[in-house]
């Protein structure tokens, strides 16, 4: 149903609304171990083109299209409001770092605001966020996949991001995955013209929570880490899984 997707696709980590026991996110537990996720022979030279989309989550948000006019029905608070211009302050810097990186390895990138370009279609699509809580010891990254994706290929970008944040960023895994990851506005095709193709393999991740000091004062300084870590997992996925 429309309704149900649009509730629990709205703004990620600033609208939780509930928890489903069977939307936990699945970690491949072989990548644990794993010391060679890159495949080295690769040459991306050899390659199409290669085309990733970044959104930056919320930026511009006060500019969506009308079928995406409830994405601001609770920003009239003045605290969310502060919520969210800190998180995009923190996510745009995280994600010039990432495009960086990534046109260093020869793709093509597109950083994308609240308005996904109707039908996006790209080799893989990551969507950054931070979450927040009343709780201020609550911490951790979360990563979800779309549950939308018609690829195959979503559940392997959100692992191989996981595996690499946490191993980088040395922030802790939060396994609170909600439906509004899983059924973000942005993979849901079905009821948004603004979104991204089924075709696309898609991730959405909470890079950690502005309201806890540890999480809120490492992305604030080292943006570049956290970069370098979501580069890891999105240039493995494309090794591994995107061109196959």
């Amino acid at each position: 149903m429309a309704l149900k997707y649009f509730i629990a696709g709205l703004g990620a980590g600033l609208l939780t609304i509930y928890f489903a026991p069977n939307s936990n996110f699945v970690f491949n537990p072989k990548l644990e171990n794993s010391e060679n996720i890159l495949v080295k022979s690769q040459n991306f030279q050899n390659l199409p083109k290669i085309k990733i989309g970044l959104q930056i989550g919320h930026l511009d948000q006060d500019k969506v299209p009308p079928e995406l006019s409830a994405l601001n029905s609770n920003f009239e608070n003045k605290f969310l409001q502060s919520i969210r211009d800190k998180e995009i302050s923190i996510t745009r810097e995280v994600a010039k770092e990432l495009l960086k990186i990534l046109e260093q390895e020869g793709f093509s990138v597109d950083l994308l605001s609240a308005t996904v370009p109707e039908g996006y279609l790209a080799d893989a699509f990551l969507s950054l966020h931070l979450d927040w809580n009343k709780n201020q010891n609550v911490r951790g990254f979360k990563v979800s996949g779309s549950a939308f994706d018609s690829s195959g290929k979503s559940q392997r970008l959100a692992e191989l991001i996981k595996f690499f944040y946490e191993k980088i960023t040395l922030l802790p895994w939060n396994n609170y995955i909600t439906p509004n990851m899983r059924y973000y506005y942005a993979f849901n095709y079905k009821s948004f013209k603004h979104s991204i193709s089924p075709e696309t393999p898609a991730a959405i991740i909470e890079l950690g929570f502005l309201t806890n000091k540890e999480d809120y004062e490492f992305l604030k300084d080292h943006p570049q880490k956290a970069a370098q870590a979501l580069a890891k997992g999105l240039i493995a996925f494309i090794k591994n899984v995107s061109q196959f």
